[in-house]
């Protein structure tokens, strides 16, 4: 998945706080399990995924009270198609959780 963030984002600390839950997933996804493969991994969606570590990683991202950080985050003009799809996808989830929807 790998993010980025744009250089004025640098000196927000909340996109700097939400940087670091990306990265922390994306360290989850790029650390497989015994007998498993990153692309294996990688072949699955964060949000689809069934491993307890990037689960976690994932439900700490979207918790609904990184709402204002994450929609600051998905803001940014500079990302990849990826990320961008991912961005747009924790957003809605966090959307989700903070209106109490399942």
């Amino acid at each position: 998945m790998v993010h980025s963030i744009s250089d004025e984002a640098h000196y927000d600390p909340e996109i700097q706080r939400i940087f670091g839950l990306w990265s922390r997933l994306d360290q989850e996804i790029f650390t497989p399990n015994p007998g498993e493969s990153v692309l294996e991994r990688m072949a699955t969606d964060a949000w689809e995924s069934q491993d307890p570590r990037i689960r976690a990683a994932w439900e700490e991202l979207t918790d609904p009270t990184n709402l204002p950080a994450l929609t600051e985050w998905a803001a940014q003009s500079n990302m990849h198609a990826e990320a961008r799809r991912a961005s747009d996808m924790a957003l809605r989830i966090c959307r989700e959780r903070a209106a109490g929807q399942p």
